[in-house]
């Protein structure tokens, strides 16, 4: 500076000579050069020298491979995706000197402590000591409901110093050939958190699509003996001793049946929750369900093993009406244990399979009502025809795009083979529950038949009672007199489906019968909602799941993706609770109140009001569980 103002300009020589006259200043200033953290600032624009003394001082070492370092460089590594590389290392270059270098910082996670990790023998895919992980992330809760930086506290159930955790598995669609097993572990303790992905913690990814596969019953069974373990001897964590027990079991209920050891749910006593036979599905069951008990389902599988010893080359229809003539499903031992006893409809599963059902119901409709040939395309109708009417609603009214672009290839490619089916995320069936309302009055303003319109009275009542009993059994948190009114609304939406529709099935009757019995159960075992046996949270999983896969390798995938998954919702925000965050979901659904007319009124338009003279005679003998006289008169064309 010259005193003017003006900046005095170095070339690249005086730079470096300056460089080195203020390096030896510092080496003076704090000894021989093994102490340079007070002087990390002055040369970090220097990245040779800076290289050069990194090596050299190991406080700057230490300094390094601190915490706050560590957890900046994870932090920036693994949040808003896992990055790569290239990335990383490009980032570090442009400004961020205090990121640790790649290749250290892998060598760090790779020896991070971790549970032990256990390979399948013949199958791809990973899991870890049950036991061990557990415990690092009850120590995860414990920290986290200590530390002043987050709102999060441990909510104990009215039980102190005991934790309660469910362990559940689905299909993960991570592209592979045949896709792949999750298994997830969750702490009831945390509250509405275990309904994001990030409070389901991986414990278990095989690489099959095969849930029944052999050595994922054996693994079921090695869980079964961890979970006896953990809550036989519970465990101490900073000198506290903590109880801990396995209380569900979220899953749908054809993994359930794999982890119950029985039959699946095509058996002639088809549901894991009761002991009902399949002709009886669609008769109306009075009183509470009969449960299977656990001595039973020990003795009819012992049972069915001393008879598949005594006639090894049976085949599988004859040991199937073995079971069956033992009033059972069960062919094997638990391989979970009595943790099965304890096993709640999962309601997500529900919620989606039976909106699904509506929606299949109401393209069933539109498509009788069409005049489109088998040969023509969805473009090819004109714009009043039902079909189009349906697709353009879809988009527009419900905003369910995929559901919509699979019902355009199913009619332009599949319809002559084969009903129209869609498997509903959460997403889609919480859209339809929404919206059918306005769905069925934008399709009845069409040239429909009077079968037709009949029939749509009939789903417009039915799934108005499902949309109640969607929204109860979907809580978290109890709703009072939530069991009745599952109950009541719930038995409406069946009578309605046996009586008129006549397509009762195993999922219609878990509906009526089995989900208010569950609701009714988990208030009174955890003063809770049906909604703490969500699969949502483990569902949201996959979609990390594969966010993880893509950052890599087909050779390594199942490891890194584990690792991925704990250093991401387990490690990190170990090292710092604040990164730890929650975020409700969006997707509410739409509570529908009825009116004063009736107890089912929903709208003033007269050809799909509930409060209408044919609504009011559904009504009347879903109430009573009989199709009266007037209603064979103005329903006999279907009847």
């Amino acid at each position: 500076m010259d005193g003017s103002g003006d900046t005095l300009t170095l070339g690249k020589t005086q730079r470096y000579e300056r460089a080195k006259e203020t390096t030896r200043a510092l080496q003076a200033v704090h000894g021989d050069g093994n102490e340079l953290v007070g002087a990390w600032a002055f040369i970090n624009h220097n990245k040779s020298k800076r290289d050069q003394l990194f090596s050299q001082s190991k406080s700057v070492s230490d300094f390094s491979l601190s915490v706050p370092c560590i957890t900046k460089s994870l932090t920036v590594m693994y949040k808003g995706g896992v990055m790569n590389k290239r990335k990383y290392q490009a980032l570090r270059s442009s400004g961020m000197a205090d990121l640790f270098p790649y290749g250290k910082l892998i060598e760090h996670v790779n020896g991070l402590r971790r549970p032990e990790i256990f390979s399948f023998p013949t199958i791809d895919g990973q899991y870890s000591n049950l036991e061990e992980h557990v415990r690092l992330i009850l120590e995860y809760y414990i920290k986290l409901d200590k530390s002043q930086n987050n709102s999060f506290q441990i909510d104990w159930m009215g039980k102190p110093n005991h934790f309660q955790l469910a362990f559940g598995g689905d299909g993960a669609p991570i592209g592979t050939t045949d896709g792949a097993t999750s298994m997830l572990v969750s702490v009831l303790n945390a509250g509405q958190r275990i309904q994001s992905r990030d409070h389901n913690h991986l414990v278990c990814l095989a690489g099959t699509g095969k849930e029944s596969h052999l050595e994922i019953q054996e693994y079921l069974c090695r869980v079964g003996s961890w979970i006896q373990k953990i809550e036989n001897s519970g465990m101490e964590i900073e000198n506290v001793q903590y109880s801990v027990s396995f209380e569900l079991l979220p899953c749908d209920q054809k993994f359930l049946t794999i982890m119950a050891g029985e039959l699946s749910n095509s058996a002639t006593y088809p549901s894991t929750f009761a002991n009902i036979h399949k002709d009886d599905l669609k008769k109306f069951t009075p009183g509470p369900i009969q449960t299977w008990s656990y001595a039973k389902r020990l003795s009819d599988a012992a049972k069915v093993r001393a008879f598949k010893l005594k006639n090894p080359l049976s085949a599988r229809t004859r040991i199937t009406k073995q079971i069956a003539s033992l009033k059972s499903r069960q062919e094997f031992l638990p391989p979970i244990g009595k943790v099965v006893d304890k096993a709640l409809i999962d309601p997500l599963h529900v919620k989606n399979n039976t909106w699904e059902k509506v929606n299949r119901l109401i393209v069933a409709e539109v498509v009788t009502s069409s005049k489109a040939h088998k040969s023509q395309k969805l473009s090819d109708l004109a714009n009043d025809d039902p079909v189009k009417v349906y697709h353009s609603a879809l988009k527009t009214i419900v905003k369910a795009g995929k559901v919509a672009k699979k019902f355009v290839n199913w009619f332009d490619n599949e319809r002559a083979n084969s009903d129209f089916s869609c498997r509903f995320t959460g997403e889609d069936s919480t859209k339809v529950a929404n919206n059918y309302l306005s769905l069925l009055k934008k399709l009845v303003s069409t040239p429909l038949s009077s079968q037709c319109v009949r029939r749509f009275h009939v789903i417009a009542y039915m799934a108005f009672h499902l949309s109640q009993v969607t929204v109860i059994m979907s809580k978290f948190n109890p709703t009072p007199d939530g069991a009745e009114l599952a109950e009541k609304h719930a038995g409406l939406y069946f009578a309605a489906h046996n009586l008129f529709l006549d397509t009762v099935g195993l999922q219609e009757w878990t509906l009526a019968y089995v989900v208010p019995a569950h609701v009714r159960q988990a208030s009174d075992r955890f003063d809770k909602g049906l909604g703490v046996n969500s699969t949502q949270g483990r569902e949201a999983k996959h979609q990390a799941i594969k966010a993880y896969k893509a950052k890599t390798s087909p050779q390594t995938l199942y490891a890194k993706i584990m690792t991925h998954e704990y250093i991401d919702c387990l490690y990190l925000p170990t090292l710092d609770p604040s990164l730890e965050s929650y975020t409700p979901s969006k997707r509410e659904l739409i509570v529908l109140n009825p009116g004063d007319c009736t107890d089912i009124h929903l709208c003033d338009d007269p050809q799909v009001c509930h409060c209408s003279r044919y609504m009011s005679i559904i009504h009347s003998c879903c109430q009573a569980r009989v199709v009266s006289s007037e209603a064979r008169q103005w329903f006999n064309a279907s009847l």
